[in-house]
């Protein structure tokens, strides 16, 4: 393997000391489908989500044979189920949304080795089957699928006979031609990519795949150079990964790996860079990070996960803050999350996962930076910015650092608080033009007016 570079650790103890941890971030939780699924065909065990441009979501119940389509204003539309086609639905796993104005929508077919498109008009068909690119190279188990800002849809096979052995990915281009972009030999250097997990793709073309059994992760240029980017031992520091699943990438180049043996989460840098983001502690206050399944990125930098056996999503935050956004109580109204396993993020910034166990899905609108003080706030000042005594998380900044009000006639402002307060410099001159001002306290305020 090539040599990279290692970043320190940031573990979830380590951040505690550093910048803290949010134990509960204030959030509005709410199911948006669950067992019944859209009232005719159930939603069982769903293990992938996906969200589109307009915010619609979707949804792949494995054990149910079936995908839902959520609008944003909560209607349910089944969009496919066993008699879809000929050949029938069974174990859908993996969904993917189409990019931009595409709204196509892709569903990795496990059990039949296949990957379904599905247009708005609710046409179904198989992109890919089990003969692969039909040149010898087969499609078998696949669990995941990415789609590219160009339409070019990517699915990760586990190998055939022996998946511990295994494994390959396969590009489909918009006009239906398939082609292997990598295979059991992993990057052909003595590295293999054994029993396929899943697979994402970046603003840039990279694709990237997770080897279960080989305990790595490649990254696929776009001129088809095969890269490991991360193996068995992590971040070099001690911090190893074990049983890599999930993948994200995000639009600075990043690549995001979940060890779902391991209990942790990667980053890797365009550059080869690697940190631990979060760890088996979660958010080092009682919230652990169990079983890692699933990844998503936002367009701030934010990296979540949700873990199927801790039954739980965090939020790291691209300062290193970790917090807790969904737990085993899931709405807190008696509808429990169980196994959370795939997630997703819209646009909005509004956060969906899943229940593979529970069977359903919630949506999770974090509410800091909307002027009102909600439970589990200590502050909100209407924005998602630091430096202003009113921290992005709606936690507060450090007594007595100095801020700005806007108020030049005040001096010395400090955090007090969560707010901003500097001292009225009385009877400065202040203003412009021939007028003569001063500033002035009066009752509540400090104004710049004409002298009285």
């Amino acid at each position: 393997m090539k040599p990279r570079l290692h970043a320190v650790l940031l573990s979830a103890a380590a951040l505690v000391l550093a910048v803290g941890v949010t134990q509960a971030f204030a959030a509005g939780i709410v199911k948006i489908i669950d067992s019944s699924g859209d009232g005719s065909w159930p939603l069982s065990n769903p293990y992938r989500v996906a969200v589109d441009l307009a915010g619609n979501v979707y949804v792949a119940g494995y054990a149910s044979h079936s995908a839902f389509k959520i609008s944003p204003a909560g209607a349910i539309a089944r969009i496919l189920d066993t008699g879809s086609t000929p050949a029938g639905v069974s174990g859908p796993f993996g969904i993917a949304a189409g990019p931009g104005n595409d709204a196509n929508v892709y569903v990795a077919i496990r059990d039949l080795n296949s990957v379904y498109r599905i247009s708005p008009d609710g046409t179904v068909l198989a992109i890919i089957d089990e003969s692969g690119d039909g040149m010898g190279h087969s499609l078998h188990g696949p669990l995941g699928v990415a789609v590219d800002h160009a339409g070019n849809v990517y699915v990760p096979g586990v190998g055939y006979p022996d998946e511990e052995t295994g494994g390959n990915a396969f590009k489909i281009t918009p006009d239906g031609m398939v082609a292997q972009v990598i295979d059991a030999a992993g990057d052909g250097q003595g590295n293999p990519l054994l029993l396929t997990g899943d697979v994402a793709v970046d603003g840039q073309g990279n694709v990237y795949v997770s080897g279960r059994a080989s305990n790595n992760v490649f990254r696929v240029a776009p001129d088809g150079t095969v890269t490991e980017i991360i193996d068995a031992s992590g971040d070099g520091l001690g911090n190893a990964l074990a049983g890599p699943w999930a993948v994200a990438a995000d639009a600075a180049g990043n690549a995001y790996v979940a060890g779902y043996a391991s209990d942790n989460v990667f980053r890797i840098a365009a550059d080869g860079t690697i940190v631990e983001l979060i760890d088996a502690n979660g958010d080092g206050a009682g919230n652990p990070l169990d079983f890692p399944f699933g990844l998503a990125t936002d367009v701030a930098g934010n990296v979540y996960v949700a873990a199927q056996f801790s039954s739980n999503a965090f939020r790291v935050a691209p300062t290193g803050e970790i917090t807790v956004i969904v737990g085993p109580d899931g709405d807190g109204i008696g509808n429990a999350l169980d196994d959370a396993s795939g997630i997703a993020v819209s646009q909005a910034g509004k956060v969906y996962v899943t229940g593979a166990a529970s069977n359903n899905v919630f949506r999770i609108e974090l509410l800091c930076g909307n002027g009102t003080v909600d439970p589990g706030e200590q502050c909100d000042d209407g924005n998602n910015f630091d430096d202003d005594c009113c921290s992005r998380l709606c936690r507060f900044e450090l007594e007595g650092s100095p801020c700005d009000d806007s108020n030049a006639c005040t001096t010395t402002d400090v955090c007090e608080s969560g707010v901003c307060v500097g001292t009225c410099a009385v009877g400065k001159l202040c203003g412009a033009g021939c007028k003569l001002l001063r500033c002035t306290a009066l009752p509540g305020s400090c104004r710049c007016r004409p002298p009285q």
